[in-house]
């Protein structure tokens, strides 16, 4: 079962390692923007979404190469995983939460997350798999909103729009197979990494400033 060959993408035709070069060509940008930002990051936090990052990317490669079930968990769970420890992270130092109110809001998060899935595919039923990455719009919308007053709050606007971007540009992919064979899911990983480095730097600039302020949560 985990090694049976699966087609979820328009650009994969049939069986062979290279069988998605432009999708396994863009899940590279995922470890070189992890390159970059690891020497830009000193705090552990930031360090370990990069970490993250950077097994989605290694994620990617191994899905887009084999494409079974077993890589595409790998693909999939450094994603699960990043978006609750940022939403732990956004809580506890960019809001100034104690640390069980974050945990308690990553608990939210999961059936927060299922009933937004459910919303998605009874109002956009085009996005396809795509919806479960839908509501990750929604929840970097509501961290800007609630940060409306801080410099990080226009960093996550951004990241809002390019995550809203990169799902409907991964939705497109099936939509649009039959006119471009190639699909879209390659320019999907472009945006949806690029959105999850701006995450990354939005955190890293408002630890940076806590730190040069002397102030701030503990690591």
């Amino acid at each position: 079962m985990w090694f049976a060959p699966i087609d979820r993408v328009c650009e994969r035709v049939g069986p062979g390692l290279w069988a998605e070069p432009l999708n396994l060509a863009s899940s590279l940008v995922f470890l070189g923007l992890a390159a970059v930002l690891w020497g830009r990051c000193a705090d552990v936090m930031s360090r370990a979404m990069v970490v993250l990052l950077a097994l989605m990317g290694l994620g990617s490669v191994l899905f887009h190469l084999f494409a079974n079930p077993l890589a595409e968990l790998g693909d999939a769970a450094p994603l699960v995983a990043f978006v609750g420890l940022y939403t732990f992270a956004v809580t506890r130092d960019l809001m100034g939460r104690s640390t069980a109110f974050s945990l308690c809001t990553c608990l939210i998060l999961v059936p927060f997350w299922a009933v937004m899935g459910v919303f998605f595919i009874l109002t956009l039923p085009w996005l396809g798999s795509s919806v479960a990455l839908a509501p990750m719009v929604v929840l970097i919308a509501l961290g800007a909103y609630l940060l409306w007053d801080s410099e990080a709050a226009r960093g996550l606007v951004v990241a809002a729009w390019a995550c809203g971007a990169s799902v409907v540009l991964r939705g497109l992919d099936a939509t649009l197979c039959d006119a471009w064979p190639y699909g879209t899911h390659f320019l999907w990983q472009l945006v949806h990494a690029t959105t999850l480095a701006l995450l990354i730097e939005v955190y890293r600039r408002h630890r940076t400033g806590l730190a040069l302020a002397g102030g701030g949560a503990g690591e």
